[in-house]
């Protein structure tokens, strides 16, 4: 599902990590109100490493923008505008082969060829700055870092709905469902990054984003996967 912030209220903080370079980073949002400057997922501080935010007047000028940051106060516009109430998937892939790439619903948005990203570690951050500050009103879910640079076939499919733990599994460093299911929010990644609340209690939110189905194999009663092959038809025995 994904969980909800009451802009100004509830956040989340994880175990810190160590910056890595270069890095995917992105999540699915939802927001509900409008925000000067709100972070719904990142690594550290806006202006101290890199996130990716739901901003509104503050930074840039244009409501609903989302921004990408990077280390050394670099802060671009992403290049759309996202609509209220809304799931729209964002993110975006940083190196010093890359500069940077913002990818909205799928499509690349912007790009641009500063690149700086600090090698510090770093908690990761879901709602609000750890301080507090540049809160997010909305929901959230899905969000992921990974190691390495994302192509642009694979934001295309993460926005139709693939699950992150399928798009390059052994490259991610964080992944938080933001399922609901338990108070502090487990890293699936597998690198035990886990979550615990920093303020206030985020709910959980009524509506998920369009993921991807899931279909599950066909199985006989004792568990057999379905065979190809058609079973025979038998025919009832006459008797004489």
């Amino acid at each position: 599902m994904a969980r909800s912030f009451v802009n100004g209220t509830d956040a989340y903080i994880g175990t810190s990590v160590v910056n890595p370079q270069p890095f995917s980073i992105a999540n699915w949002v939802y927001p509900t109100s409008p925000t000067t400057a709100g972070l719904s997922f990142g690594i550290g501080t806006l202006t101290g490493s890199h996130g990716s935010a739901i901003v509104g007047p503050a930074n840039p000028s244009t409501a609903n923008h989302w921004t990408v940051y990077l280390a050394g106060s670099i802060a671009a516009d992403a290049g759309v505008a996202l609509t209220l109430n809304v799931w729209s998937h964002c993110g975006f892939t940083a190196g010093t082969a890359v500069g940077w790439v913002a990818y909205t619903n799928g499509s690349q948005t912007a790009s641009g060829a500063n690149f700086a990203t600090s090698t510090t570690t770093n908690p990761p951050l879901v709602g609000q700055q750890a301080s507090g500050g540049f809160n997010y009103g909305g929901y959230v879910a899905d969000c992921a870092l990974w190691n390495v640079t994302l192509t642009a076939a694979e934001w295309a499919a993460l926005a139709a709905g693939t699950r992150p733990n399928m798009i390059r599994a052994n490259n991610l460093v964080v992944w938080y469902p933001l399922d609901g299911l338990v108070t502090n929010e487990p890293d699936l990644s597998g690198n035990g990054n886990n979550l615990s609340i920093n303020f206030g209690s985020p709910g959980v939110a009524p509506i998920g984003p369009p993921f991807a189905p899931f279909t599950r194999p066909m199985r006989w009663t004792q568990g057999a996967i379905l065979p190809v092959a058609t079973p025979p038809i038998l025919m009832p025995q006459i008797v004489t």
